[in-house]
This record gives C-alpha cells, structure tokens and sequence, in this order.
C-alpha cells in the first residue's frame, strides 16, 4: 500500500499489488532534483505469473490524481511500468530457513535502493542480484550468492565514497540452523558499477 502523506491532505490509499515479493522507493540523483513534491519511483519485485521459476523487478512512476471536488479525496494512481527485469531462480538453491522469526519469511525479497543502485535480494536463496539506473535503463550489474539465509539487511555510503556497501545479517545454513541460528552472520559487501565485492 501507498499512502499519501501531508498536513490536511485526505487521501485515498494506494494498493500498488497483491502480488509483491518485495518493494521500495528509488529516487536517483540522476532524476535531478527540483521543487516539486518527493515523487519518487516505485520499485517492486513481483512473482511471475507465468512460472514460478522467475522474480520480475519492476520500476513504476506514481501520479497524484487531484480532487474532482473541494473537500474530496487526492488518489493515487500506478502508471504504467517504466522498465523491467527478469531474474531466473530456477537454477539456485534454496536455502534452509529458520522456523521462528518474529516477522516469519516475509518479505521474499529485500529492495535496497542508493544513489543509482537498486540491490535485490532473494532471502531464502541468499542472493543478491545487482542493477545500475541510467538514462531511464535498468542494467545488470553483477550477482553473487551468500550460501546464508538473509534475515535483514541495508545499504550505506561507502566510507572512502568509492562506491557504497550491503550491509547483510544472515543464518547459517545446515542441520543445525535452528540452534544456531541466533548467533548469524555480520556480511559486508562493497558494490560499485565493477560489481560486488
């Protein structure tokens, strides 16, 4: 769901799919910044319907519909998709999942957004499948694997500002995942337009 935020604004929300894996916001600093409202794009990884062999990242504009009275709700409305990508995971392997976690498995997968990278990480294959935004183009950057299970993770500048770094916390994997799952794993990774390291 979107909603629309604001002093005396009344807004009708937005249910953006039912069909979402996982989603953010993306506002690269290659879109400029200007004096309108924070309108960033939307950025979700849905299911394909087709198959369940393929993730489909999706990046979407909104538009803020005015009201067709004074006093009547602002609407929200998806427009159409602005560019998309299909990622296979057909071939990784899925990885063992712990049995308790206070938010359980959801989300599917984790969207990190930064500067001109969207990061997507599929949590229960401890993948993570990187793009560079460009120009209105979605490019493939790189994927590695973690071979953990993903429990949580962010994004943050790179200290030196060479690029920035996936900050993972993960599970181990095995038989003994659920007794040992509580310890986890701290990861790192520095992701620039070379790839992830």
């Amino acid at each position: 769901w979107c909603l629309l935020l604001g002093s005396n604004i009344h807004a009708i929300p937005l249910c953006v799919s039912t069909n979402i894996q996982g989603c953010s916001f993306f506002r690269p600093p290659s879109l400029g910044a200007d004096d309108a409202p924070f309108r960033p794009l939307i950025c979700m990884a849905q299911q394909s319907e087709e198959n369940g062999h393929d993730i489909i990242l999706k990046l979407s504009t909104i538009s803020k519909i005015p009201p067709d009275r004074k006093d009547g709700p602002t609407t929200l409305a998806l427009d159409e998709v602005c560019v998309s990508r299909i990622i296979s995971v057909k071939d990784m392997r899925q990885l063992s999942c712990p049995e308790h976690m206070i938010m359980g498995h959801t989300p599917y997968a984790i969207i990190l957004c930064q500067n001109d990278f969207i990061i997507l990480i599929l949590r229960r294959f401890g993948a993570i499948v990187l793009f560079s935004f460009d120009d209105g183009e979605l490019s493939y950057v790189g994927r590695t694997t973690l071979e953990h299970y993903v429990i949580d993770a962010t994004v943050r500048e790179a200290e030196d500002k060479s690029g920035i770094e996936v900050v993972a916390l993960t599970g181990f994997d095995g038989e003994d995942l659920n007794e040992r799952f509580p310890d986890g794993n701290i990861i790192v990774m520095h992701v620039s337009q070379k790839g992830i390291f």
